[in-house]
């Protein structure tokens, strides 16, 4: 599994770059966490620009993109190690029911300039369909961070759609 991690990472860097200040736009194939135990301490969040922390009550707002679509600002802190990059996906799915709300995608980050206490990744476009249905409603936000040799880990938390 590791070589195919490793791959998965140097092709997105290929095709993206591999300037750590260019925005890399998320691609819609999620890599498929090891089965391994986890080892990374992962933590989902909000924002555009920094990691803003998700409590309980948190709402957010489904956001219309440049492209025409629509997401939900969501951010990831990885804390106890320092990766040199990682494959992050995104997932979203309604709190009741459990169904998504849209396509599942992920972005490579370079995380070389973390400062060792915390590395983190803020600006993930995940995508909602028709935010129109999940209005008021609660969803699940999913991050998985996938490092270079395998290391990996996932959280989840729960918000409120405006």
């Amino acid at each position: 599994m590791r070589t195919s991690v490793s791959t998965a990472i140097i092709v997105a860097g290929l095709v993206y770059g591999c300037d750590a200040g260019s925005p890399r736009p998320p691609v819609l194939d999620p890599v498929p966490l090891p089965s391994t135990a986890a080892t990374l301490a992962v933590e989902v969040g909000t924002g555009e620009g920094v990691f803003d922390e998700i409590s309980p009550g948190t709402v957010v707002d489904a956001v219309y993109g440049p492209q025409g679509g629509y997401h939900v600002w969501t951010a990831v802190r990885v804390t106890g190690t320092k990766l040199p990059s990682a494959q992050i996906n995104v997932f979203a799915r309604l709190a009741d029911g459990g169904a998504d709300v849209g396509r599942p995608s992920r972005v490579l980050t370079d995380f070389g300039r973390g400062n060792g206490a915390a590395q983190v990744h803020a600006g993930i476009t995940n995508f909602v369909d028709n935010p129109s249905a999940v209005s008021g409603k609660d969803i699940v936000l999913r991050v998985e961070v996938i490092g270079p040799d395998g290391e990996h880990g996932e959280d989840e938390r729960t918000v409120r759609v405006r």
